[in-house]
């Protein structure tokens, strides 16, 4: 968690200085990252029964209904504002892709495997890739990466 939050601040230095056509491309990219992390995510309940994919639908149950709490508790305009197309401006706090891919976190007895470095990257991706959008900011990102990772522990 503390790598990715080091990452982050790494690609924040030089991501407001974009083009319309590359803020799109972000935009896009990061729904396709975070749909591939959820599927890569789902991929372990094609042997594993029914249970799996309710804990699967409870963990995304849960990223979505803490990120709209967390967003009605604090809001903040987004940086894309009043250019943010359908997405609603005042939920900056917490990114809910970023907090989506972050979810799909394996459990603690397996921070050792490859699924580790899938899902940290992943949640890295789409965070710069959020910021590069400008539809989050920094804090955006980092409070959905950790609602994401705390949500990850629903097993």
């Amino acid at each position: 968690m503390a790598r990715t939050l080091i990452l982050l601040l790494v690609f924040s230095a030089r991501v407001y200085a974009q083009t319309t056509g590359e803020q799109k491309a972000a935009d896009w990219a990061r729904w396709i990252v975070a749909g591939a992390a959820i599927a890569v995510d789902a991929s372990d309940c094609a042997h594993a029964g029914a249970r799996c994919w309710v804990t699967l639908g409870i963990r995304q149950g849960a990223v979505q209904g803490g990120s709209m709490l967390i967003a009605h508790a604090w809001p903040r305009t987004r940086p894309c504002a009043p250019m943010c197309g359908i997405d609603a401006l005042n939920n900056d706090i917490p990114s809910r892709h970023t907090a989506s891919v972050a979810a799909t976190f394996p459990s603690f007895n397996a921070y050792n495997s490859s699924r580790f470095l899938v899902a940290a990257s992943a949640t890295t991706l789409v965070a710069a890739l959020s910021m590069k959008a400008t539809k989050h900011d920094l804090a955006g990102v980092a409070s959905g990466a950790l609602l994401g990772w705390a949500v990850s522990h629903i097993r």
